[in-house]
């Protein structure tokens, strides 16, 4: 099995094909479960036109399905490793390969929403710290922040 080869992340989980296959059933499961792809109240927001980053964004679903529906907001993922779609996604959709324990690639107060998911067991204690850290400069600050994790 392949595996990410960032020697800063504990992130134990392959980046290979039996994985990715497992992280679009997740995303239909979370989906139906949830009643959707977010819980925050953004839907508004969505619709009239926002910036939204997709932190740990995997094979780019969550991100894709979020464009196709809200064509006037802008969508970035980012995942440590590239295994999202470089072509025939929206237009409205793009990808950056990012570590980010390494830092955001964006200025601060850039995005009104951040979504991230299923990266509890990515980041040591002092990791989720700098994470959130960041995660905070980025975001505009009236913006809002959604993570997902199961117990």
């Amino acid at each position: 099995r392949r595996f990410h080869n960032s020697d800063t992340s504990k992130y134990s989980l392959p980046n290979d094909k039996t994985e990715l296959d497992r992280l679009e059933l997740s995303h239909g499961l979370l989906k139906h479960a949830f009643d959707g792809n977010y819980s925050s109240p953004m839907h508004d927001q969505l619709k009239d036109g926002i910036t939204v980053l997709d932190i740990g964004c995997g094979t780019g679903k969550w991100t894709i399905e979020n464009a196709v529906e809200y064509p006037q907001s802008t969508f970035v993922g980012i995942d440590m490793s590239p295994i999202f779609p470089t072509e025939d996604r929206p237009q409205n959709a793009g990808f950056i390969e990012c570590n980010v324990l390494y830092g955001l690639p964006f200025p601060s107060n850039t995005f009104d929403f951040i979504h991230q998911r299923l990266l509890h067991a990515a980041f040591t204690e002092e990791q989720w710290m700098k994470v959130i850290k960041e995660i905070m400069r980025v975001l505009k600050p009236s913006g809002y922040v959604e993570f997902l994790e199961l117990d």
